[in-house]
C-alpha cells in the first residue's frame, strides 16, 4: 500500500483533495442534533372522552383498549394513565418491531375496541402516534401582552404566529399550550329559562337548529345553473339571539330572551403565566433527521421578523433553546482540534526539530476527519453528541500513527538514505505494530454491538466514529504520510538550540533506561504493587456515584407540583405563580432569567397527552437560568435551593424537582423522574394503598429526596341521584336527567 502510493503521488493528492472537497459538500447536509435517533418501540393510543372521570374512563375506555392491542403481534406489555376526560396507552413493542406496520395493526386493534364502547359517551375518534422522547420541543416561543386575554392570545398565536412556525423548513409542528380556544357562549339563565319551562337541553337544541352547516344544493333551470346557499349559518353573533326556542303562552321565546351570546373563550382548563403575566407558547418539534440548529436558527429569525407586527403591548419571544448544548458540543469539538494540533506541533517540533514535519503531521488530521464525515454520512448518523464525543476520542489515537510513521522516517533520514527509500523502509519498519494497534483499538468497539435496546442505540454511533478514525488514521498514514515524508521531509544538521533539546531529551530517556533496570530484579514487588493498584481502583470505583449519562448543566430547571385534589385552577395559578416569584426573588434575577408556570390539563387531546398536568390542581414551572459562567450558583445547587423553598414557604405542596432541559427528559424515557417504581394491583382501592405502602418506605430510604405518586383516586365528586318513581310522572328519564346535568355543568359544543 505504501509502495503503491509512492508511485502514484499525483493520484494520492488527487483522492485527497477529493475526500476533502466531499466532505465539505456533504457534512452541512448531516442533520444536526442532540442525540442519535432513539425512538423506542413504543406507540401511544390516546381517547378524549369530556366528561367523564378517571375510573369511568379506566373501566369504559383504557381496558377495552389494553385488551384488544395487547393481542397485536410483537407487543411485549402493555402501560396506560387514566385521567379525568382522558386515556392514554402505551403500547411497549419488541425492539427490532416495524414501527410503521405495527400502528396500523394497532390502529385497527383499537378500532375494534372503540366499536362497543356507546355512543352516547361522545368520544371522540381514538388516534395512535409512535412516542419518540428525543422529539421534545427544541425551543418554545412566548407570547403575553398587557391587557389582553386568553383568547386574544391564542388566537392570534394560533392563526398568525403558528402558520410561520410551521411553515420553517425542519418544523414539524408548532402547538398552542395555555389560553382559551375562542368561541361564541350562549350562557342560559335558569330563572328566566325556568319561567318560560325550558331548560339547557331546550336552548341547546335551539342553538344547533339556528347554526346548521349542511349543503343546499344546485339550482338546475333550462336556461340557468347556480349553486344554492342559505344563511343556516349566522354571520352574526346577534343572530343567533334571534333564533327562537318555543312558543310560550302564545308567545315567541327567543334565545336572547333566556341567554346571553358572548364572543369569547372556552372554559379555562389550563392557564400559562410569563414571569407573572398571562401568556401562551408554542412548542416548536422538528421533523425526524432536522437539523436543529438551523431550525432553533429560522424560528428567532421568524420572531425578530413578527415583532414589529404585533399589535400594541403583545411581546413574542424565543425561549428554552434546547440546541445550546449541541452547540456546546461543536465548540469543543473546535477547541479540541486546535488545541490538538498546538500540541501536536510543540511535540514534532521539540522531539524532530523540524517545521516541515509539522506541517505533514498535521495534514493527516483534516484528511482522516474527511474520511470518517463521508462514511458519516452514509451511513446515515447524524452529528450529535455522541459522534461529535467519538471525533474528540479520536483525534489523539487518529495522530498517534503519523507521529510514528514520520518518527520512523525521520530517523531513517537521519541515517542517511534517500527520500524515497527512507519513506519505504520508514513505513514498513512500523506498517505490522501500527496495524495491530489500530486492530486492538477497534475490537475493543465490538462488544457494542452486542448490546441492545437503547444502550445500542446510543453508543453504536459512538463505536462507529472511533472504529472508522482509527482505521482512517492508519490509511493516511500508510499512503499519504509517506508520500509527504518523501516530497516535504528534509534533513540538514541540526543547529544549537536543537542539539541541546535533542541532548536534554537523550539525557531523560537514559535516566528512564537506568530506572528501568534498576526496578527488573525486583519483579515480584512491581507485580505486588500493580495488583494493589488495581485492587484499589476497584475499590475506589464501587464507591463512586453511578449514572447512565452524566449530569449536564443545561441553564434549565423543572419543578412540577400537586395542590389538594379538588383545588380550582384560579387558586392553583395563583400558588404556582406565587411559588414560582418566591424562587426568583430568593435565588435573584441574576441567576433566574425566567419564568414560566402551567397549571391545569389543555383541553386538546394530543396536548393533553403530553402534559405531566392532569387536573386544575396540578402544574409545574420551568426556570430559564442565566449561562453558568454568569451564575453565582451551579445548577445543581439552584434544584436544592428550589426545593428548600417550596417546603420552607409553601407546606402542604407536593413538588417533584427534575432538570428541565432535554437531556433528563430522553433518559428519563418520558417518565417525570430519574427513578420509578411500578406498582401493581387488581384494583384501584387495593392500587392507591399499596402505593402509599410503597411511598412510605421509600421515604426512609437514603438520598431518595420527592416523592410523586402518579394516581388519585381520592379527586372530589359530586353524585346526582335521579329517584326514578318520582321523576316518571314528571316524564324525566334517567337518561335525560343525566343529560341535563352534562350540558348544565360541561356545557354543549355546537359547530
Amino acid at each position: 500500500m505504501t509502495w503503491l502510493s509512492l508511485k502514484n503521488p499525483i493520484a494520492i493528492l488527487m483522492i485527497s483533495i477529493a475526500l476533502c472537497v466531499f466532505s465539505l459538500v456533504l457534512t452541512p447536509r448531516m442533520s444536526v442534533d442532540t442525540f442519535p435517533e432513539l425512538t423506542l418501540p413504543v406507540l401511544v393510543v390516546g381517547t378524549q372522552v369530556p366528561g367523564l372521570g378517571p375510573t369511568d374512563v379506566e373501566k369504559t375506555i383504557t381496558w377495552r383498549i389494553e385488551k384488544f392491542v395487547s393481542a397485536t403481534p410483537g407487543v411485549d406489555h402493555v402501560e396506560s394513565t387514566s385521567r379525568s376526560g382522558l386515556s392514554v396507552v402505551y403500547v411497549w413493542l419488541k425492539w427490532g418491531t416495524d414501527l410503521n406496520a405495527a400502528q396500523g395493526l394497532v390502529q385497527q386493534q383499537t378500532t375494534f375496541a372503540m366499536s362497543s364502547v356507546p355512543k352516547s359517551l361522545g368520544v371522540l375518534p381514538p388516534f395512535v402516534l409512535q412516542f419518540d422522547p428525543t422529539n421534545a420541543p427544541v425551543v418554545q416561543v412566548a407570547l403575553a401582552g398587557e391587557g389582553l386575554g386568553g383568547p386574544q392570545l391564542y388566537d392570534y398565536a394560533q392563526n398568525v404566529i403558528e402558520p410561520r412556525l410551521e411553515g420553517i423548513p425542519g418544523v414539524a409542528s408548532a402547538a398552542v399550550n395555555g389560553g382559551r380556544l375562542r368561541q361564541i357562549n350562549v350562557v342560559v339563565d335558569p330563572l328566566k329559562a325556568q319561567a318560560r319551562g325550558l331548560t339547557a337541553s331546550d336552548v341547546a337544541e335551539a342553538v344547533s337548529n339556528a347554526n346548521a352547516l349542511l349543503p343546499s344544493g344546485e339550482f338546475i333551470a333550462p336556461r340557468f345553473d347556480a349553486n344554492v346557499y342559505t344563511n343556516a349559518v349566522p354571520l352574526d353573533v346577534r343572530d343567533i339571539g334571534n333564533a327562537s326556542v318555543r312558543v310560550h303562552d302564545g308567545r315567541t321565546v327567543f334565545i336572547r330572551d333566556v341567554a346571553r351570546i358572548v364572543d369569547g373563550g372556552a372554559p379555562e382548563t389550563q392557564a400559562v403565566s410569563i414571569d407573572g403575566k398571562n401568556g401562551v407558547y408554542l412548542n416548536v418539534l422538528r421533523v425526524p433527521g432536522g437539523n436543529t440548529i438551523d431550525i432553533v436558527d429560522a424560528v428567532k429569525q421568524t420572531v425578530d421578523e413578527l415583532r414589529p407586527r404585533l399589535p400594541p403591548g403583545m411581546r413574542v419571544r424565543a425561549i428554552f433553546d434546547q440546541s445550546t448544548f449541541v452547540r456546546t458540543s461543536y465548540a469543543g469539538l473546535r477547541r479540541e482540534v486546535v488545541q490538538a494540533l498546538f500540541l501536536i506541533a510543540a511535540v514534532i517540533l521539540v522531539f524532530l526539530q523540524s517545521p516541515r514535519a509539522v506541517l505533514i503531521a498535521v495534514v493527516s488530521v483534516p484528511l482522516s476527519f474527511a474520511i470518517i464525515l463521508l462514511v458519516l454520512y452514509a451511513t446515515g448518523q447524524t452529528l450529535n453528541a455522541f459522534t461529535l464525543g467519538g471525533l474528540t476520542l479520536a483525534m489523539g489515537p487518529l495522530v498517534d500513527i503519523s507521529v510514528v510513521v514520520l518518527e520512523a522516517v525521520h530517523r531513517k533520514r537521519a541515517a542517511g538514505k534517500g527520500a524515497l527509500a527512507a519513506a519505504i523502509d520508514g513505513a514498513r519498519s512500523v506498517a505490522l505494530p501500527a496495524l495491530a494497534a489500530t486492530l486492538s483499538t477497534t475490537a475493543v468497539l465490538l462488544p457494542i454491538a452486542l448490546l441492545a435496546g437503547l444502550a445500542r442505540k446510543l453508543f453504536a454511533p459512538l463505536a462507529i466514529t472511533v472504529g472508522v478514525a482509527m482505521l482512517a488514521g492508519y490509511l493516511v498514514s500508510m499512503t499519504v504520510t509517506p508520500v509527504a515524508c518523501r516530497y516535504l521531509l528534509g534533513h540538514a544538521e541540526p543547529g544549537r538550540l536543537a542539539r541541546f533539546v535533542g541532548a536534554r531529551i537523550q539525557a531523560i530517556a537514559d535516566t528512564y533506561a537506568a530506572a528501568l533496570r534498576r526496578v527488573l530484579p525486583f519483579r515480584a514487588t512491581v507485580l505486588v504493587a500493580c495488583l494493589a493498584l488495581v485492587a484499589g481502583s476497584v475499590y475506589a470505583a464501587t464507591r463512586l456515584p453511578s449514572s447512565f449519562f452524566p449530569e449536564i448543566d443545561e441553564s434549565m430547571e423543572r419543578v412540577y407540583v400537586r395542590l389538594a385534589p379538588g383545588t380550582p385552577l384560579a387558586e392553583s395559578k395563583r400558588t404556582v405563580q406565587a411559588i414560582g416569584a418566591a424562587v426568583r426573588e430568593e435565588i435573584g434575577e441574576r441567576d433566574v432569567e425566567l419564568v414560566l408556570t402551567n397549571v391545569g390539563s389543555p383541553s386538546l387531546a394530543r396536548s393533553a397527552m403530553n402534559s405531566p398536568n392532569a387536573g386544575p390542581h396540578m402544574g409545574f414551572i420551568r426556570f430559564a437560568l442565566a449561562p453558568p459562567e454568569q451564575r453565582t450558583m451551579s445548577q445543581r445547587q439552584i434544584a436544592n435551593r428550589i426545593r428548600e423553598i417550596i417546603r420552607r414557604r409553601f407546606p402542604g405542596v407536593e413538588a417533584l424537582q427534575w432538570p428541565g432541559g432535554l437531556v433528563a427528559s430522553v433518559f428519563s424515557n418520558g417518565y417525570l423522574a430519574p427513578l420509578v417504581i411500578e406498582v401493581q394491583a387488581d384494583d384501584l382501592v387495593e392500587l392507591d394503598a399499596q402505593l402509599h405502602a410503597v411511598a412510605d418506605v421509600a421515604r426512609g430510604v437514603g438520598g431518595a429526596r420527592d416523592l410523586y405518586p402518579s394516581i388519585e383516586t381520592d379527586y372530589p365528586e359530586l353524585r346526582i341521584e335521579t329517584d326514578r318513581q318520582i321523576a316518571a310522572p314528571a316524564e324525566v328519564s334517567a337518561r335525560r336527567a343525566a343529560q341535563a346535568t352534562l350540558e348544565a355543568t360541561l356545557g354543549n359544543v355546537n359547530t
